[in-house]
């Protein structure tokens, strides 16, 4: 590694700041319970024990904000704060089609959900997605294709240069994420 991130090929750096953490060791017991009874949410079955690994393993409450930067969306209540990109991405799959606000047209986009993720996201969008939508007392079901990552001349893309998804006709899913495409 020779002091480099692997995905970005840039210099690792020790920050320290004032964070704002989402309690995700709280919902440990909900995850298990909600993997249990819901089997088939992260396919393939390698990629759901994965995720429940993660879990049981033990989860550490994470930290949703940052102080070091100056751009992104800010804290509302301490304007020397930002969301962590991640954080923000992942809460607008529901305020996009209205949580919070219009929830007669978000129960129209949110019967169920279905991300189409790269394996190296999988820790966000099937621990802490759930426990995200736990927290803001959502009971819908979840669904999850991990597939796996995009390669380039040897090297893992960070990002896949194009990321086409359409929207069968057969089925209605109400939000999608391209984020890899190959394995």
């Amino acid at each position: 590694m020779d002091g480099l991130c692997p995905i970005h090929h840039r210099p690792v750096e020790l920050l320290k700041e004032s964070n704002y953490f989402f309690r995700l060791s709280a919902f440990a017991d909900r995850l298990v319970e909600w993997y249990t009874d819901n089997p088939g949410a992260v396919t393939p079955e390698a990629k759901r024990n994965e995720a429940l690994g993660l879990i049981k393993g033990g989860l550490q409450d994470i930290s949703v904000t940052r102080t070091s930067l100056e751009w992104g969306v800010r804290v509302p209540w301490d304007e020397k704060h930002v969301f962590y990109v991640w954080y923000d991405a992942l809460i607008n799959y529901a305020t996009a089609v209205g949580y919070g606000e219009d929830m007669e047209r978000f129960s129209l986009w949110w019967p169920s959900v279905h991300h189409l993720i790269g394996k190296d996201i999988l820790r966000f969008h099937c621990v802490y997605w759930p426990a995200l939508c736990m927290a803001a007392g959502s009971t819908h079901h979840i669904g999850y294709l991990s597939t796996g990552s995009c390669w380039s001349v040897g090297r893992k893309c960070p990002r896949p240069p194009s990321t086409r998804l359409r929207r069968p006709t057969s089925c209605r899913f109400s939000a999608w994420t391209a984020i890899a495409t190959t394995s």
